[in-house]
């Protein structure tokens, strides 16, 4: 399995045109932050038992951002390795990376299709009650985008680009 760096900054530049400022997040989150997007019949990958777990998605490091004090608001961007108990298959990896996008300005329907012009002809969105996902022709889920609450700041949460789906469905 290669992870096409070159691609992802390619993403990077052209998320940076649309407004997006890159910022580090942490990897390692607070068990609360990881509880509040993880999905239940997940596991958390644990770091420190009680106290940590590794982030499984960017979307965590800029939660841990909020409640230390410490969050950009705007239009934002990270890259980070995401870690998560999936279990393994042509799609789905226990650790994986992607650029998160974060923003407390823009909607999530806007953000969808803002990503959507960036990606190849032939994806297509598909609306799940409060939140989008983008697919490729082949029907594999390339990225999700939604909102929420966390500690009084609302904000839309986005996958820029995640690899290698997006590489392993693309290669040609």
């Amino acid at each position: 399995m290669i992870i096409p760096f070159e691609l992802l900054n390619k993403f990077k530049a052209l998320y940076e045109e649309k407004g997006f400022v890159y910022i580090d997040v942490p990897y390692v989150v607070d068990y609360d932050v990881d509880k509040f997007t993880r999905p239940e019949y997940q596991d958390s990958i644990i770091h420190e038992v009680g106290k940590t777990n590794y982030a499984g998605s960017g979307e965590q490091g800029f939660l841990q951002l909020i409640k230390n004090g410490s969050l950009l608001r705007g239009n934002l961007q990270t890259i980070t390795v995401c870690s998560r108990d999936d279990y393994p298959d042509e799609t789905h990896f226990k650790t994986f990376v992607k650029l998160e996008l974060f923003s407390t300005e823009m909607g999530y329907k806007e953000m969808a299709n803002m990503v959507l012009s960036l990606y190849p002809e032939g994806c297509y969105m598909i609306k799940y009650g409060d939140s989008i996902d983008i697919e490729s022709y082949n029907n594999v889920e390339l990225g999700s985008y939604g909102q929420r609450t966390f500690m009084g700041v609302k904000y839309t949460y986005g996958t820029g680009l995640a690899l290698p789906r997006f590489s392993n469905e693309y290669a040609n």
